[in-house]
């Protein structure tokens, strides 16, 4: 039986001490129930001990049923949002008046935004610090299966990984020559944010991720 419906997530399996794979959605569409069991058993034999997830859009939620019945037992809503820059009216203010998307306690010169070096090893490490910390509500720390370091730990995984991509560039952001924020990207694809724990709620999320448009806009990105 083909096995290439796993895809291997290797920051999961380093993360949970198991092996971890993702079930792409499309091939998902082409299965009833007994065939996704009849493979979840043949993994099953061949690792005992195993981790799957999958993500699936909105208009095929009724998928949820099919994953319900062959033991996926968890649930996680993603909104992903899209924009083209030129019809971004917000954005396109944020250029012209940057102040006003700052909180007044903040002042606009303490704050810088940069390319990361994937080199620098303080850097590095203060990204994957800030990782592990910003979470608290996504799937894994909302599962109550999920202890809070693994589910903590996974996101330092996961910059790993995201490092390792030549595809992947990473912007963040310094306040008064400190590391509080960073994004991730693919290109026009942002892939993960994070707040330092003291500054999640500070009201720096606009700001942020409005700079780093505006920053995709100069290397020539149309969209999101």
């Amino acid at each position: 039986m083909n096995m290439t419906y796993f895809r291997e997530l290797p920051y999961e399996t380093r993360n949970l001490g198991l092996p971890s794979f993702d079930l792409n959605e499309n091939d998902l569409l082409t299965m009833d129930s007994t065939l996704l069991t009849s493979l979840l058993q043949q993994k099953d034999q061949e690792c005992q001990n195993f981790f799957i997830q999958t993500r699936i859009s909105k208009q095929n939620l009724k998928l949820s049923y099919l994953l319900g019945k062959c033991a996926f037992y968890f649930v996680e809503v993603i909104v992903t949002p899209q924009t083209t820059f030129k019809n971004n009216l917000i954005l396109e203010n944020f250029i012209k008046n940057k102040t006003d998307y700052l909180p007044k306690r903040y002042k606009l010169e303490n704050f810088k935004l940069y390319s990361l070096d994937k080199q620098d090893i303080n850097k590095v490490i203060k990204i994957k610090e800030i990782a592990k910390s910003s979470f608290s509500d996504d799937r894994f720390h909302l599962d109550f299966k999920c202890s809070k370091q693994i589910a903590d730990q996974r996101f330092s995984f996961w910059v790993d990984d995201l490092l390792e991509n030549d595809q992947v560039t990473f912007d963040y952001l310094s306040y008064l020559g400190n590391e509080i924020a960073f994004m991730a990207r693919n290109e026009d694809n942002l892939i993960l944010a994070g707040f330092s724990a003291n500054y999640v709620n500070s009201g720096l999320g606009d700001f942020f991720w409005l700079s780093v448009l505006e920053k995709m806009i100069t290397y020539g990105y149309k969209k999101n």
